[in-house]
């Protein structure tokens, strides 16, 4: 995938993970669980912030890759939120 359009692909992509992730750690907090991160409570994310945490998150690490894998994202963001928005123990 080449050009703008793939550009708003992978934005709405990294954005459909955050919040699927979003998602998933309130019903975790709901069942009592702990929470896969831990943002601020009053905290919205929007689009290009998950995309700014994602970029950051694969500037850092190591083990990432940026690869043009759109099978990857929901990984990535789930790592990068976990870095960006740790769990106190």
């Amino acid at each position: 995938m080449k050009g703008a359009y793939a550009g708003e692909f992978q934005a709405a992509m990294v954005f459909a993970s955050g919040e699927t992730l979003a998602s998933f750690n309130v019903l975790l907090k709901d069942r009592g669980e702990p929470p896969l991160y831990c943002p601020p409570p009053a905290l919205q994310i929007t689009q290009e912030q998950y995309v700014s945490i994602l970029a950051n998150y694969l500037k850092s690490s190591e083990t990432a890759t940026s690869k043009d894998d759109y099978r990857a994202f929901p990984v990535y963001v789930r790592e990068a939120l976990k870095a960006t928005f740790p769990c106190k123990a």
